[in-house]
């Protein structure tokens, strides 16, 4: 968890300062404040920046004080929470003002208590919300809720780095393994198959070669048994249609009709082959039993209307855009949340690579977790 330095004037905010220190505690998080100093609004300067430089994050709230003003090597009068806003690293600053609308006791406020008249604050509210842009809060509530949820979202941002670089397509860590399917013949089938022993995923381009829905009923029967491939990835030429798991595509097929004789000579042709034979030799003696059992009369050339039709919503056509450079949160969030296990990453509809999502979920969850554990 992190260690978070809680910034702000002390007697105009200290209910609001107690509802966020008290939230981000229950989260696990240790919170360095003004509380842990002798004196509040007079606390040491030079503690208080060692302070804000060894946390992994810095809150700060503002309302309308500028707060203390230490007068020993000082010359430009910054007010010892203006220091510690400064100390803090770019890209660690949390930024929260109080909204202009909302009812604030006189005594609070600089402008009618202090010698500037508020200008100082009000210039530094100025920068602040040019800088960061900020969020505004009301109630005490109504804060601890908004930091939390910053604070939650800033640590999935550093998690970020951590996963996506897996993404890139020089690094190839949760990037599917596929092997492509050539031809529909026999040679071509069992020389596929022997390939993709290791393969994830099977690629079908069935626009560079005419594919028979009999052979395509063929490869999903082999693949279940000589593979650990578990989706047909289909493209048209370069263009991504979608991915289907081999058990649909197989119930898909063996309902078309006629298509019960490629079950029965896949059946045949297993039993008829010797132990030590290769997958060429079993496709090649299935292809011969298809052939006697009529298959060129009830084979179907396959379209991407077919695929379609005959798999309905099984056929997943689940894609990002595939991110130039480091990919954003939201591109990591649109992989990990869709349904297909696993994810084209396009560029203008042409599928560059497949992504393993439960890989990459799984990861992304290991490195949250970790991030949430105590430290040492």
């Amino acid at each position: 968890m992190s260690t978070i330095y809680l910034s702000s004037t002390y007697e105009d905010l200290k209910d609001h300062r107690a509802a966020v220190a008290q939230v981000l505690r229950r989260a696990g998080h240790t919170v360095i404040g003004m509380e842990d100093y002798a004196a509040y609004d007079e606390r040491p300067r030079d503690k208080c920046v060692a302070d804000v430089v060894r946390s992994d994050l810095y809150v700060g709230l503002f309302a309308w004080r500028y707060g203390f003003v230490p007068k020993d090597n000082n010359p430009c009068g910054t007010s010892i929470t203006r220091l510690e806003y400064q100390a803090a690293a770019d890209g660690k600053r949390l930024v929260f003002l109080l909204s202009k609308d909302a009812p604030w006791p006189p005594a609070h406020t600089d402008a009618f208590a202090a010698e500037d008249q508020g200008r100082r604050m009000r210039e530094f509210r100025e920068q602040l919300v040019l800088v960061h842009g900020t969020d505004f809060f009301v109630t005490p509530d109504e804060l601890a809720g908004k930091v939390l949820a910053a604070v939650s979202s800033h640590a999935a941002k550093l998690l970020l780095p951590q996963v996506v670089r897996h993404m890139q397509r020089t690094q190839l860590g949760f990037v599917a393994n596929v092997v492509e399917l050539g031809i529909s013949e026999a040679i071509g089938v069992g020389t596929a198959i022997e390939q993709a022993r290791n393969a994830a995923v099977l690629g079908l381009d069935f626009t560079s070669t005419t594919w028979w829905s009999t052979r395509l009923l063929l490869v999903a029967l082999l693949a279940a048994d000589h593979t650990e491939a578990e989706v047909f990835a289909f493209l048209d030429g370069e263009r991504f249609v979608g991915t289907a798991r081999l058990g649909s595509v197989r119930r898909a097929l063996a309902a078309l009709p006629g298509h019960g004789v490629v079950q029965a000579a896949y059946g045949t042709g297993m039993a008829a082959v010797p132990p030590q034979a290769t997958v060429p030799d079993i496709v090649e003696a299935i292809a011969k039993d298809l052939r006697g059992r009529g298959e060129p009369d009830i084979k179907i050339d396959v379209t991407e209307a077919d695929l379609r039709q005959w798999l309905g919503d099984k056929l997943c056509d689940d894609a990002i855009l595939d991110p130039r450079g480091a990919p954003t949160l939201v591109d990591l969030y649109d992989l990990t949340t869709k349904r297909a296990p696993f994810v084209a990453l396009l560029q203008g509809g042409t599928m560059e690579n497949l992504v393993d999502r439960r890989e990459l979920a799984t990861r992304v969850a290991g490195a949250f977790l970790r991030d949430q554990l105590p430290r040492k």
